[in-house]
């Protein structure tokens, strides 16, 4: 089964504070829900997203690295 994760718990996995993990999720951008009051997000999908984020941006560094300075 996998584990859920209250927005503290999001934050702390994600190394940030639980207001950017809320507005990354109010907008569509974090995978998590709010079935309640409270969110509530899947670590899985916590995982999943860091390793997409991680992949964009290394293709944006080496992209930038492959163009020549002006």
């Amino acid at each position: 089964m996998n584990k859920t994760l209250d927005l503290d718990e999001a934050a702390a996995m994600l190394y940030t504070c639980p207001e950017t993990v809320q507005r990354l999720a109010k907008s569509g951008v974090l995978p998590g829900c709010k079935p309640g009051k409270k969110w509530v997000f899947l670590a899985d999908d916590l995982v999943e997203w860091l390793k997409t984020e991680s992949r964009k941006n290394l293709k944006a560094k080496t992209t930038r690295k492959a163009m020549p300075q002006i």
